[in-house]
C-alpha cells in the first residue's frame, strides 16, 4: 500500500478532478496530435460536454489549435486539435564537470536552440555566469512565452528545498541555483539530480522509446520507421552540404539514440545526392546529454501534463 507523505500532499477538492481531466485530455492532444474531440471521448472515457468544455477553455488560453477537418460518413465534420507550439517554451540547463548546456524546446519537448558554456570549478561564479548566460539565451529568443526552467544536476538533490547537498563530480556543497536563477530571469525553475532526469526523460516520451525496441527486437515496421527517418535527414543534408560545404553537421535530439541504424542510411543518401559529401563529417551530439536535456524539459511540463499531487 502507497504511504501519504504527511509533510507534503495536497487533498483532494473538487477542482482536483477538473485539474485531473484537463492534464489528462492536454496530454492526450500531445501525444495523438491531431485528433478530435470525439476520439479524445473515446479515448477518455470522458463525456463528450466534458471534452469540449476542456478543449474550449484549452484554446481560449492557447495550449491548443483548431487545425484541418476531418472525414465524416454523416453529420458534422470533426475538427482537429493539435499543441499550439508557438505559444511557449521551455529552457532546458544540464550541467556537467566541464561543460553545461542550455537548450530551448518547444511544448512537443522538441529542441529549437542549444549552446554550451564552461562549468566553472567554483560554484558561486558559476551561479553568476549562468545567470548571465540564460537571461542572454532568452533574450536571444523574444518570440517565445517561456514556461519556466529545469535543471539537471549530477549530484543529491534536497526534495524541499531543491538545494544542491553535494555534488561529487563538481566538488560542490550546499548550493543554492533555484532562487538566484529565478531572481535573475523571473521563470520558475525546477531542480532534478541527473539519474532522475533521464528517468523522467523516458517516461515522457514512450513513442521513441518503443519504436527503438522493437527495432532491436526485429521488428520489421519499427526498423522501417527509422530508415524513412535517415532516409529524410540525408536528404536535408546532401542539400546543405551542396549549398554550403560544412565542415562538420552535429545531429542532435532523440534520433541520435539511433544512430548505429540510421548512420548508414544517412551516410548512403549523402553520397549519392552530393558531390561534395567527402568534405563534410557527419556526427551525432554526444548521447549522454540528451536523456538529461528531455529530463530538465520534461520537468517543467510535467506541471501541466502531469498528474497533480495528491493524498
Amino acid at each position: 500500500m502507497r504511504k501519504i507523505d504527511l509533510t507534503s500532499f495536497h487533498v483532494a477538492t473538487s477542482e482536483t478532478a477538473r485539474d485531473i481531466n484537463r492534464r489528462i485530455v492536454l496530454d492526450m492532444i500531445r501525444t495523438r496530435q491531431p485528433v478530435s474531440r470525439a476520439d479524445l471521448a473515446r479515448y477518455s472515457g470522458l463525456r463528450p460536454s466534458t471534452i469540449s468544455s476542456i478543449a474550449e477553455q484549452l484554446i481560449v488560453e492557447q495550449w491548443i489549435t483548431e487545425g484541418a477537418l476531418g472525414h465524416a460518413a454523416r453529420g458534422r465534420k470533426p475538427r482537429f486539435l493539435q499543441l499550439n507550439v508557438q505559444r511557449a517554451g521551455v529552457i532546458g540547463i544540464n550541467v556537467r564537470p566541464a561543460t553545461t548546456t542550455i537548450a530551448l524546446a518547444d511544448l512537443n519537448a522538441r529542441f529549437i536552440a542549444q549552446q554550451s558554456i564552461p562549468t566553472a570549478t567554483d560554484p558561486q561564479i558559476f551561479v553568476k555566469d549562468l545567470s548571465q548566460h540564460v537571461k542572454a539565451f532568452i533574450k536571444a529568443h523574444p518570440q517565445v512565452f517561456y514556461e519556466g526552467i529545469g535543471v539537471s544536476l549530477p549530484g543529491r538533490i534536497d526534495r524541499l528545498t531543491q538545494r544542491l547537498v553535494f555534488a561529487p563530480n563538481l566538488g560542490w556543497r550546499d548550493l543554492d541555483l533555484k532562487k538566484p536563477l529565478e531572481s535573475a530571469t523571473g521563470l520558475a525553475v525546477e531542480i532534478e539530480n541527473a539519474a532522475n532526469a533521464c528517468a523522467l526523460a523516458r517516461s515522457n516520451d514512450p513513442t521513441f522509446d518503443d519504436i527503438l525496441r522493437l527495432a532491436k527486437q526485429g521488428d520489421a515496421k519499427a526498423a522501417e520507421v527509422l530508415d524513412r527517418m535517415g532516409h529524410y535527414l540525408g536528404v536535408g543534408m546532401s542539400m546543405l552540404i551542396t549549398g554550403i560545404a560544412p565542415k562538420l553537421i552535429v545531429l542532435v535530439g532523440e534520433v541520435t539514440r539511433a544512430w548505429e541504424r540510421i548512420q548508414p542510411v544517412i551516410k548512403k543518401v549523402v553520397a549519392e545526392r552530393s558531390p561534395m559529401a567527402g568534405g563534410t563529417q557527419i556526427v551525432p551530439a554526444e548521447d549522454a546529454a540528451q536523456p538529461r536535456l528531455r529530463g530538465t524539459i520534461a520537468l517543467v511540463l510535467q506541471k501541466h501534463f502531469g498528474a497533480p499531487s495528491t493524498a
